[in-house]
């Protein structure tokens, strides 16, 4: 083979490999793109999917407040069968046992405690639904209930708090409840948090057996209220009366 052909050859060969490269690279370079397209559009269909039961929970929420309104509404047209009056019967009975606890605590303001003011009207129809107020057992039963559902709503709070606080301070325990009010995501009324007690005080890491670390102080009524611990895992209640007495490390 001549010098010439072999220069030729070998020029064709270059141009023909540097056109396989070029090709080589643009196709890797569309794949890529089209993996980057496919992998955002795996993101937004997991966005949809969000958005679309993020959408259908408000309207069950819609649905349900509508059903509470229905319940507890006077009905502005009259009766046209038994059903209809069966209903009036049922809202009316309803709407005067709600009444009636309202009443109970405006009469006696020392049944009340802060918590209730965390209550919605939801709370309220619930706890109304079933209250019976035949004897005093009875009414102190439901006056319990109304606080313990109130300690329920804010107790998750506290803990909440409280773990807020203690990742703060390196894992140090807050000396007083008052000291977590800054922790709340929202303010919090004092009165609250002076109904309850610190039980362990230092460390978190060195609280040992069921670990609580914060308890309701007093008892409105020690035979039938529940009692509020609280620890950096979660929030207990403890039924009435043994949630009362006090254990030797809980004597100030």
């Amino acid at each position: 083979m001549t010098k010439p052909r072999f220069i030729a050859l070998m020029a064709a060969w270059l141009a023909l490999a540097g056109t396989a490269g070029y090709q080589y690279r643009a196709a890797t370079q569309e794949r890529t793109a089209l993996h980057v397209q496919q992998t955002r559009l795996e993101q937004l269909k997991q966005e949809i999917t969000a958005l679309e039961q993020a959408r259908d929970d408000a309207l069950g929420e819609l649905s349900a407040a509508e059903d509470n309104l229905v319940q507890i509404a006077p009905l502005a047209a009259p009766s046209e069968g038994p059903l209809d009056s069966h209903r009036d019967v049922t809202t009316k009975a309803w709407l005067a046992r709600l009444k009636r606890i309202q009443e109970f605590f405006s009469a006696d303001p020392g049944r009340r405690i802060p918590e209730m003011d965390l209550l919605d009207d939801d709370d309220w129809i619930g706890l109304a639904r079933d209250a019976r107020f035949d004897n005093d057992a009875e009414m102190r039963t439901v006056s319990s209930a109304v606080r313990s559902e109130a300690k329920g709503k804010f107790s998750s709070r506290l803990a909440q708090a409280l773990r807020a606080f203690v990742k703060a301070q390196n894992g140090l325990l807050p000396q007083d409840p008052l000291a977590l009010a800054s922790y709340f995501p929202k303010p919090v009324d004092v009165a609250i948090l002076e109904r309850y007690e610190m039980t362990n005080s230092g460390s978190a890491s060195e609280v040992f057996g069921a670990g609580w670390v914060i308890q309701e102080k007093n008892p409105v009524d020690a035979q039938f209220d529940t009692r509020i611990r609280v620890s950096t895992s979660g929030t207990v209640s403890q039924l009435a009366p043994g949630g009362w007495i006090q254990k030797p490390q809980e004597t100030r």
